[in-house]
């Protein structure tokens, strides 16, 4: 899809946003598995409770719009996801890996921040209320979500700081 204007940049980011939250209800799980934190399993779950949510609410923004759910494959959130599940791989269960997956949590926190934060303003610009006001409520989540992975780090880290990881590769 080409965009001419700002309705079709904020179609094309709604695909985004549809194909974004699709992939992470794929991978929120896995990221669940891999952690030992049971603090952030529980975190993490949540996570994937949220995105279950902002599914739901761009399904009612695409009914509003009379268009069908269709997802823009978008490449960022697949290259953020790619790198944690190659560290889960190769890094011994326990803090080390807390700590990283904290980490790609923090980043698809702050990649859905800015999607969802533009999306708003570009709903809003067009007099699009009603949508600027659902993406609102997910933009909240995102911002709380990222809040509780930084303040589960703090913890996860100090912990990290004193694990060793028996690499089975080496990083050239």
């Amino acid at each position: 899809m080409q965009a001419e204007n700002l309705s079709d940049l904020l179609h094309r980011g709604f695909e985004y946003a549809w194909d974004c939250e699709q992939h992470l209800l794929k991978e929120f799980p896995k990221m669940e598995h891999s952690a030992s934190s049971d603090e952030l399993k529980a975190l993490l779950l949540g996570l994937t409770n949220v995105t279950g949510s902002h599914t739901a609410r761009l399904t009612t923004i695409f009914a509003k719009l009379e268009r069908s759910a269709d997802a823009e494959a978008h490449e960022p959130i697949r290259i953020i996801t790619a790198e944690s599940e190659k560290l889960a791989h190769h890094i011994d269960r326990g803090p080390l890996l807390d700590a990283a997956l904290i980490m790609y949590g923090n980043q698809i926190c702050h990649y859905k921040i800015a999607l969802y934060g533009t999306l708003c303003a570009f709903a809003r610009t067009l007099g699009w209320h009603e949508i600027g006001g659902l993406l609102d409520l997910s933009l909240a989540e995102e911002n709380a979500a990222n809040r509780e992975l930084t303040h589960l780090a703090e913890s996860v880290n100090r912990q990290a700081a004193h694990f060793q990881n028996s690499p089975s590769f080496i990083l050239m």
